[in-house]
């Protein structure tokens, strides 16, 4: 096959590329690969080598933005939040979640923001820097009433910005991994 000039062979380890989504051709034989590639039409494939680049492979992996409040701007000392909660707390329970989505088996990005004018642009920012899958809203956005109005500026820019991710909610840091595999679970199913 050929696309832009270029041969395509598919070979064990490669991707099938449609769309957004990825699926490992396995078991299968060298000239097998050909004759399926022969038959798919080139608009709707691209193949990639799944060892030749770190990167690329990175493409083809679930991906989660974990997405909070900057630790510095949140006043702990509020209600609603967890008892107990610190600046510290927070940031080492950032770590234990990038940790679990690493676990996982997904790759994942962390993004604060500010509660101010500036979030709706850097929350559509943040989300169109890569594809995610699911992007996990922090409990210090949305469990302040008084956070309201930041919490639909949030939910709206995700929207805009990435419109086939999940969105899913922690109550602290640590239990945003079960916060995305809600949802990483049901659009595979889907």
């Amino acid at each position: 096959m050929w696309v832009a000039g270029r041969p395509i062979l598919l070979g064990p380890g490669a991707f099938i590329r449609t769309y957004r989504r990825a699926e490992p051709i396995t078991g299968v034989k060298s000239e097998q690969s050909d004759k399926i590639a022969s038959q798919t039409p080139a608009n709707l494939v691209a193949t990639v080598q799944a060892s030749e680049s770190p990167k690329l492979r990175r493409d083809f992996m679930t991906r989660i933005l974990l997405l909070g409040l900057d630790p510095e701007t949140v006043d702990f000392s509020d209600p609603a939040l967890p008892p107990g909660m610190t600046v510290e707390k927070v940031r080492a329970g950032v770590e234990v979640a990038l940790k679990q989505f690493s676990d996982c088996g997904w790759d994942s990005d962390n993004g604060f923001i500010h509660p101010d004018e500036t979030a709706g642009p850097t929350v559509e920012r943040l989300v169109r820097s890569a594809t995610y899958d699911c992007v996990v809203v922090g409990g210090g956005v949305r469990l302040p009433p008084r956070n309201l109005a930041l919490f639909e500026v949030v939910i709206n820019a995700i929207r805009r910005a990435a419109p086939n991710a999940a969105i899913a909610f922690n109550t602290r840091p640590d239990d945003s991994a079960d916060a995305a595999a809600r949802w990483v679970a049901s659009e595979k199913r889907q």
